[in-house]
């Protein structure tokens, strides 16, 4: 694995644009901003970094579960250098932070909604958070839709895209049906739950 794209960057460094270390969040946002659109302050723990954790999590999955594998991530010990990269760049932001999963999957419909974020985080918990959200790839709704999209379990790394925290009054989600009809969901507060289980019933239906 090369220095380089292992290297955690803010979301206003050039090479953020790029899905293959940004995952397909984090790039989105990074040109969003490069074109000039009002985005969020934040930083990418490339997608690259998560690789060597995914790996053993695959070889433990079979003895010992998804919960296993899960744990296995959680254990990980991430490079002393990329620990001081992220507290740093952590530092820099206002908490309460949200800790955010972009894996290169997820400019695909199929898997919004299918891996976690990790909110109300302050700045020294960042490194604790990204474990939570990678070891969101083996849980077992995720590893069904591996399954049924004829990937093999921890074969797409996982970049986490780091920002402060938005705390919605209200939030929801319009989704356009086969025959052209508009449904519109919304809740009080954060709609993170309820855009997990509409975009999965969606892709699923």
């Amino acid at each position: 694995m090369g220095v380089e794209s292992q290297r955690v960057r803010g979301l206003d460094d050039p090479r953020s644009t790029e899905v293959a270390l940004a995952g397909a969040k984090g790039a989105g946002l990074a040109r969003a901003l490069a074109a000039g659109f009002p985005v969020l302050e934040g930083f990418i723990i490339p997608a690259e970094c998560s690789q060597l954790a995914l790996a053993s999590a695959v070889e433990v999955l079979d003895a010992r579960g998804t919960g296993g594998s899960r744990m296995n991530i959680i254990g990980y010990e991430m490079p002393e250098e990329l620990v001081a990269q992220i507290d740093s760049f952590a530092q820099a932001l206002t908490a309460p932070l949200i800790v955010r999963s972009s894996s290169v999957l997820e400019g695909s419909g199929e898997w919004s909604g299918a891996f976690t974020s990790v909110p109300e985080i302050e700045c020294d918990e960042v490194v604790k958070a990204t474990k939570s959200v990678w070891a969101t790839t083996f849980a077992i709704e995720v590893l069904e839709r591996f399954e049924e999209a004829g990937l093999e379990p921890g074969s797409a790394p996982m970049g986490v895209l780091v920002q402060p925290e938005v705390r919605p009054d209200f939030g929801g989600a319009a989704i356009i049906g086969a025959t052209g009809a508009i449904t519109i969901n919304a809740v009080k507060g954060s709609p993170r739950d309820l855009m997990a289980r509409c975009c999965f019933t969606s892709c699923r239906s």
